[in-house]
């Protein structure tokens, strides 16, 4: 069996702690949380708590975080919108693939400098665009299912 992943995750709200964070303790075999930076107190401590995360290891800012050595393979992003950036690239930088939640940034100059820093460095950088209830995904997925395009295996 392969080892799990080891993450950090920067921004424990809503998709950080109940989306991301919940995956990870129902699939401890898959992926697990080394690290945690949030600014909110409770959500830090509580994420902290849940993934048995030590305390020097819970930051209230990304940058301590990110300043220290890798203590894993991936960094999830789940910031506010407008704070995607810097933690991005930081990440990128420090050795981390990432998952960034949408939107990848609020302005084109920084997409492109986020995927021109994925590219340089050599790192995975993925954008989560959970889309599976919307109208399209929906319709593709009755197309699929229904066997008209034959077996589909990617």
């Amino acid at each position: 069996m392969n080892e799990p992943i080891r993450a950090i995750m920067i921004g424990a709200g809503q998709r950080g702690n109940d989306v991301y964070g919940a995956y990870a303790l129902q699939h401890p075999q898959k992926i697990q949380f080394m690290a945690i930076a949030e600014p909110n107190p409770a959500r830090r401590a509580k994420f902290g708590s849940q993934h048995k995360i030590p305390p020097e290891h819970q930051f209230e800012t990304w940058e301590p975080l990110l300043a220290r050595q890798s203590l894993g393979q991936a960094a999830f992003v789940c910031t506010q919108d407008h704070l995607h950036t810097q933690p991005t690239l930081t990440a990128l930088r420090a050795g981390y693939d990432v998952l960034l939640e949408k939107p990848m940034a609020t302005t084109a100059d920084e997409c492109r400098k986020l995927v021109a820093v994925a590219e340089e460095t050599g790192r995975q950088l993925h954008i989560s665009h959970v889309l599976r209830f919307t109208r399209h995904f929906a319709a593709m997925r009755e197309i699929i299912q229904s066997g008209d395009l034959g077996e589909i295996i990617n």
